[in-house]
């Protein structure tokens, strides 16, 4: 989480240590530059909504998929960011009445069980091997059971997290991005038919159109602010 008003990180969950870092000061002062600090994944939607896939939209979310997973909400060009600047912190959802009143900590509920840090430590923990989520997937493919189980759980788990950023916001289009949110079909193709059977009038579910550029771009649109 990131307090971008006052360029302060809130919180980073991979990087022990991180929390309430005045990021923006310590990096100004040592660079001698005017510094702005953003959470990429809202930097990513910015871009996508401004001049990606979301162009032209009144609403948009980008959903990143990949080593963990969140969104970014931009309604009328404006970042949504919440009370606390945690809004779209997906990675915080439960998808599953089984996994209530768990402590989730660091990472969150789904992220620990459908993102990229979720399968690859499922797999070990069931395995004893390691292996990347793109590995995972690709096993899945090739039909290995274990494997197929895995991956249809997470496809499932961040189906349903899409449902509920679609039930609760209604945006134009939902934005995938991401290593997994746009390098496995199987996981596009199962939101966009969750989303068209259960909600009356679903966004449209695309691609981000810049790729892995995305938060660069919207850093650097930032800083041109």
């Amino acid at each position: 989480m990131t307090d971008a008003q006052k360029g302060i990180v809130l919180d980073a969950a991979n990087l022990p240590g991180w929390v309430n870092v005045p990021l923006a000061s310590l990096l100004a002062n040592n660079l001698g530059v005017a510094t702005f600090v953003e959470n990429d994944v809202n930097a990513a939607a910015l871009a996508e909504a401004a001049t990606g896939a979301g162009r032209g939209c009144h609403s948009v979310v980008f959903m990143t998929i990949s080593t963990g997973v969140a969104a970014g909400i931009v309604v009328e060009g404006q970042l949504v960011r919440g009370a606390h600047h945690s809004a779209g912190e997906l990675g915080n959802i439960v998808p599953d009445p089984r996994h209530l009143d768990q402590d989730w900590a660091p990472n969150g509920c789904l992220e620990s069980t459908a993102a990229g840090v979720g399968l690859a430590s499922s797999w070990l923990a069931n395995t004893g091997d390691q292996l990347s989520s793109e590995q995972i997937f690709g096993l899945a493919d090739a039909g290995n059971a274990a494997a197929e189980r895995l991956v249809a759980r997470a496809t499932d788990y961040l189906a349903q997290a899409a449902l509920a950023l679609g039930s609760i916001l209604d945006p134009e289009r939902l934005i995938l991005g991401g290593p997994i949110g746009l390098r496995q079909p199987r996981v596009s193709k199962r939101i966009d038919a969750v989303l068209r059977s259960a909600l009356p009038a679903p966004p449209e579910v695309v691609p981000a159109a810049l790729g892995d550029h995305a938060p660069l771009v919207g850093a650097l649109m930032l800083a041109a602010r």
